[in-house]
């Protein structure tokens, strides 16, 4: 990830939190990829298959699990690191800007 180098304050002001959005809606389609990876491995191979290819879908299972069960605190702390640019960065160079000028 690189530095900030510019911010549009219409998508900051515009911004939409992803956590009771955007975020629960990539969740539930994690949720159901896992769903359709768990019914692959389950019923695509049989119990004693130690094939790669079943070796692969477990091991995509466990590795979308560990993402899908971050996912909710990662669009958290976006959700938060907007907020903070928008009220601590934005709204307060505004104040300071009116007051410069009225005086």
């Amino acid at each position: 990830m690189s530095n900030i180098t510019r911010l549009d304050e219409d998508e900051i002001f515009n911004y939409t939190e992803l956590t009771p959005s955007k975020g629960r809606m990539a969740k539930e389609a994690m949720d159901s990829y896992l769903e359709t990876l768990g019914t692959i491995s389950s019923e695509g191979f049989g119990a004693k298959d130690d094939s790669s290819a079943h070796k692969v879908i477990d091991s995509l299972i466990r590795e979308v699990s560990t993402i899908s069960a971050t996912m909710e605190d990662v669009d958290s702390m976006i959700d938060s690191l907007i907020e903070i640019i928008n009220n601590d960065i934005l709204l307060k160079e505004n104040r300071i800007s009116e007051s410069v000028l009225e005086d």
